[in-house]
């Protein structure tokens, strides 16, 4: 058996590359031009707000204590979740299927099992700033709720 992992080619290196840029940039582009500007009105007038029962100062800083890093812990999860777990079960890393970006020697047992280990204590650290940011949403909320309603519109 090669002691390498096989590599991808110069042409898949540049198509990855490019392919991933392109929608770094439009993610960036789309978040800049027009998640933020609304963001940040929201932010301004979120007191004035109520959906289902709670206020908009409640969904403004659940999302960003709690929500934030629930969903940051699911993309990780899911995203490199499976690949961890088929390295944790053969004792392998890079996995016999996988192709790598640079030279890469295998490796076996204990050393392979690490990099999984990290990203589920990372994630473990993850679950416990959501649990935290409860607590900390919270004491903003109620710092928060004293803002006055006659600075909202009333339509």
């Amino acid at each position: 058996m090669n002691e390498y992992a096989p590599e991808y080619s110069k042409r898949e290196k540049l198509v990855f590359l490019i392919k991933y840029l392109g929608l770094m940039i439009a993610v960036l582009l789309f978040t800049l031009l027009y998640i933020e500007p609304r963001f940040i009105y929201y932010m301004e007038v979120s007191h004035c707000f109520y959906f289902a029962g709670f206020s908009g100062l409640q969904l403004l800083f659940y999302g960003l204590f709690v929500g934030a890093p629930v969903s940051l812990l699911l993309v990780i999860a899911v995203i490199e979740g499976p690949k961890n777990v088929k390295i944790m079960r053969l004792g392998q890393s890079p996995l016999p299927t996988e192709k790598v970006l640079r030279p890469t020697k295998y490796v076996y047992g204990v050393k392979a099992r690490i990099r999984p280990v990290l990203l589920l204590f990372a994630l473990v650290i993850l679950l416990v700033f959501s649990i935290e940011g409860v607590y900390r949403a919270n004491d903003f909320i109620a710092m928060m709720s004293t803002m006055e309603l006659s600075q909202c519109d009333n339509s």
